[in-house]
């Protein structure tokens, strides 16, 4: 195995814990979407529409790992089949802005899923290159950074609205590669669901990795990801990742 020099990291449910906060965000959504279009009782078919049943979100739904575009167009589905016309464009620009304010507005829900602080000095005093992929939007992104205190750590950032930036398409890892002179093999994945599993693979990178902290168990995670953790701290403990980059301790 080659050493790791750059990791690429997941944000919600991999870094955040997902529950705190998308879970309640996605109630608020589904409401005030379902009430601004004059009918109350569209809120549990949009909640389905993104993956949240009962209360559970389903590990391969869009809440789970799709971006805002993805709930937009669910939404709009939903809307045209019970005969709301609605225009796509307006209904997205209406979703990203209130799912950000709602961030915004309840900071005591942004809560890390590890010792992160920890964990991204530890990466940097080992000159570890850090990255972040994530389906959530800039505004949002950078709010929950800043809020858990780990913005300073990040060298590369990707959210879903940038083109071409949605997983598993592995663009935007080709971009960390050439950006900084890294060779695939030398990257590791982080995240909790397939959909990350699946990004690491496609782009060819060198280890996946794959946490509990989120959506995926460890039976789906297991099958495709080289190694299974309980949460992102336990990185630190395979030193065999980082060989030739220094101790971790």
């Amino acid at each position: 195995m080659n050493k790791i020099r750059g990791i690429i990291f997941d944000k919600d449910g991999t870094l955040l814990d997902f529950n705190s906060i998308w879970l309640p965000a996605a109630e608020f959504l589904a409401e005030y979407i379902a009430t601004a279009y004059g009918n109350r009782k569209l809120k549990k078919q949009f909640l389905e529409s993104i993956g949240v049943k009962e209360n559970e979100i389903e590990t391969d739904g869009i809440l789970a790992s799709g971006t805002v575009g993805d709930m937009a167009s669910a939404f709009y589905e939903v809307l045209s089949i019970n005969n709301v016309a609605v225009s796509l464009p307006k209904l997205e620009e209406t979703i990203s802005h209130r799912l950000s304010k709602f961030v915004e507005d309840n900071e005591v829900s942004i809560v890390a899923t590890g010792k992160l602080t920890e964990l991204f000095s530890k990466l940097k005093s080992n000159n570890i290159i850090i990255g972040l992929v994530t389906s959530d939007n800039m505004v949002s992104t950078v709010h929950c950074l800043k809020n858990l205190q780990i913005m300073q750590y990040f060298d590369f950032i990707r959210t879903g609205d940038v083109e071409n930036s949605a997983k598993p398409n592995p663009t935007v890892l080709h971009q960390f590669y050439k950006q900084y002179g890294l060779e695939p093999e030398e990257v590791a994945v982080v995240g909790d669901t397939l959909v990350d599993m699946k990004f690491g693979k496609n782009g060819k990178a060198g280890v996946t990795i794959g946490v509990l902290s989120g959506v995926g168990t460890e039976a789906e995670l297991s099958g495709m990801a080289d190694f299974v953790y309980e949460n992102v701290n336990e990185i630190l403990n395979n030193s065999e990742l980082f060989m030739g980059n220094g101790s971790l301790e």
